[in-house]
């Protein structure tokens, strides 16, 4: 038989019972929807999370440091992993050899307080006191509470980060006020509101972010900065190491040259942004350490630096490169990215297999409808080998027409994912985009929408497994109508 005489056949099958063809191709119509909407949705929901993390300017940042065993990933270390100081050239000299790297800092930031212009003395002083008192049961335990509260309502808490104030500006260009560039030795950057429990304006009687401007807030150091001998080994990255307390108190004075408006303002922790965060300059380091180290910022060391990159692409490169230098180097961003990814992973393959379930489970329906078909068609078979054909040409007649009804569940299956997808968009710009706050927030994390991607390669493994599973299905109904002996059907 020709090709065109088995097309023919083929055609007048379908021709004539369509309706019971389209049936049995339905249980291939739902598992490969399944697999379909599925996998797009949550691989689609996935690269909108990934986007939206590594548009934030925190993914471009590497953690550097220097393992005394030589190991070059983070996964690698054990508890008792030991580190060797980083100094602020060596550094220096990574970033003026790279071409990807655009800024380096010790990641060290340290916890102070603020003492206002009301109080005689420093807020350092008058916690040792309220310790000293406790321990020594001056103060009534009813009485410490209130005692405490008090305290830090008259003696806020930040944190100084000594991330370059230029990075930390392209944060939110717009809610900014004064210089916008690195801080000079001194200076100090700020929020207008800090913790809402213990407003920093209110410390300045302020009635916005620029009257904060050239005002001198002082300092109280509770512990230093941590800093390192070059050559000696940092133990135990896991636990805090024991820090020295400043013998006496250690104030320092800074002007605020940079205000960050955070009234309207959540916390993000890919911005940084975070409230009691303050930044300064790298020379403070050393201000601050002085009293109690005779170090200075060209022979000490730092166990962990933050360098960042000039976009996400290079990121991982960047950190390659490093690591075939001997250094110690990972991202926060592209480890979280990496759960994400396996995650979401697990999730399509787990929801999958019901649709897989559902594909085997249409084989039963396919070998029941073939089955049927070769009972009523003896007479047919018989007349066309009695005419010449082959029992090779009746079995590629069924097999082809088994073949046809998995690329027509298929074909329905994929239009009804595509629909699907299409409707999903639709109800996300409906029913999510249409709230202003969420909104915002979404487009805070550089989501302007959400478009879910029906992926080409989950197309051709959906068609794959529909043709492999007819094919299968239609085996045994077609070797049985090609067995046939013309003479026994015809009698």
């Amino acid at each position: 038989m020709t090709i065109k005489s088995t097309l023919l056949q083929v055609r007048k099958q379908f021709t004539n019972n369509w309706f019971r063809m389209l049936l049995a191709s339905g249980g291939i119509l739902i598992g490969v929807w399944a697999i379909a909407i599925t996998t797009s949705l949550s691989l689609s929901l996935a690269d909108t999370i990934i986007t939206a993390i590594n548009s934030q300017p925190g993914a471009t940042q590497i953690s550097l440091s220097r393992s005394s065993e030589g190991k070059t990933d983070f996964q690698e270390l054990e508890f008792d992993s030991e580190f060797s100081p980083i100094s602020i050239a060596e550094v220096e000299d990574i970033v003026a050899g790279s071409d990807t790297i655009i800024e380096s800092y010790p990641t060290v930031d340290v916890a102070t307080y603020i003492t206002g212009p009301e109080n005689q003395e420093s807020c350092y002083t008058q916690n040792q006191n309220v310790i000293t008192q406790l321990n020594t049961g001056t103060i009534k335990p009813e009485e410490a509470q209130k005692i405490q509260e008090d305290f830090r309502l008259k003696c806020p808490t930040a944190t100084i980060d000594f991330q370059p104030l230029s990075l930390a500006v392209k944060a939110d260009q717009n809610k900014w006020v004064g210089q916008k560039f690195d801080l000079s030795a001194g200076e100090v950057a700020v929020c207008f509101e800090c913790n809402p429990n213990t407003p920093l304006y209110k410390i300045f009687a302020a009635n916005n972010p620029s009257d904060l401007l050239g005002q001198t807030i002082t300092i109280d150091f509770t512990k230093p900065p941590t800093v390192y001998k070059l050559g000696e080994g940092i133990s135990n990255t896991f636990i805090e190491e024991e820090q020295e307390i400043f013998p006496e108190p250690n104030q320092i004075e800074l002007t605020i040259r940079a205000v960050f408006d955070d009234r309207d303002q959540e916390t993000n922790v890919f911005q940084g942004q975070g409230n009691n965060t303050f930044y300064g300059t790298t020379n403070l380091i050393q201000t601050a350490i002085s009293p109690v180290s005779d170090l200075n910022l060209e022979t000490a060391g730092f166990q962990t630096f933050s360098l960042k990159t000039d976009s996400f692409d290079n990121t991982a490169k960047t950190i390659e490169d490093l690591q075939d230098k001997g250094y110690l180097a990972g991202s926060g961003a592209l480890s979280l990215i990496q759960a994400i990814q396996y995650f979401f992973y697990g999730v399509s393959a787990v929801l999958g297999l019901f649709g897989f379930i559902a594909l085997i489970a249409s084989m039963f329906g396919i070998i029941n409808v073939m089955t049927i078909s070769v009972l009523k068609r003896k007479k047919e078979i018989g007349i066309l080998k009695a005419l010449g054909a082959r029992g090779k040409d009746i079995f590629n007649i069924f097999i082809l027409e088994s073949s046809l009804l998995g690329f027509i569940g298929w074909a329905a299956g994929i239009l009804t994912t595509y629909i699907c997808l299409l409707l999903s968009s639709w109800a996300f710009d409906q029913f999510v985009l249409s709230n202003e706050d969420w909104k915002q927030n979404l487009q805070n994390l550089n989501i302007g929408s959400f478009e879910p991607v029906l992926y080409w390669w989950v197309a051709a493994i959906t068609l794959a497994l529909a043709l492999i599973i007819t094919i299968i299905s239609g085996l045994a109904p077609s070797l049985r109508a090609a067995k046939q002996n013309p003479v026994d059907v015809l009698r």
